[in-house]
């Protein structure tokens, strides 16, 4: 996996502005565990990735990116690769291939 080495970079912290509108003070990372990891999987850089998998640990981060409902195809494919989780287990994947009018774009093709 790419961010193997997570635990050296305990002192990583999310950037504020992916969680812009929560009260910063308020906002409770363990009820809302699904809320960011989507969040860091869509806007987060490698910052933002280490701090998910200190607080939450891969086991837990890998059952949640399972369950998102939809991802683009490029954050598809880079999770499948980063966390090694084949497509048939995401939701997501799932969803698309069910429903490619997902596609942000309509002229856009499936590839993946």
């Amino acid at each position: 996996m790419f961010f193997d080495n997570y635990k050296l970079h305990s002192e990583a912290q999310f950037n504020p502005a992916l969680f812009w509108e929560y009260d910063q003070s308020r906002f409770d990372f363990t009820a809302q565990t699904a809320l960011v990891v989507q969040r860091v999987i869509e806007r987060g850089a490698s910052e933002d990735f280490y701090a998910m998998l200190n607080l939450y640990g891969i086991d837990k981060v890998v059952s949640q990116i399972k369950e998102i409902p939809s991802l683009s195809q490029r954050e598809i494919e880079f999770i499948s690769n980063i966390f090694s989780i084949p497509y048939n287990d995401m939701k997501a994947y799932k969803n698309l291939m069910l429903s490619p009018s997902l596609l942000k774009n309509s002229n856009q093709k499936i590839r993946i």
